[in-house]
């Protein structure tokens, strides 16, 4: 969990996708192996929004 736009940046270092995350959004990434070896660039930007009863809208 971060604050926005701390959150937005890092989804960019890990990923190197722009992503806009409005308040209370979600990033989902997915990472190649344990986040201790995680470098720039390296995870998947699963999917972002805001969750709802149905899962992110």
């Amino acid at each position: 969990m971060a604050h926005n736009p701390g959150l937005e940046d890092l989804v960019y270092v890990l990923t190197g996708e722009s992503v806009t995350l409005s308040t209370s959004a979600l990033a989902v990434l997915g990472v190649p192996g344990p986040w201790s070896d995680l470098v720039a660039s390296t995870a998947v930007l699963v999917t972002s929004g805001r969750a709802s009863r149905a899962g992110l809208a």
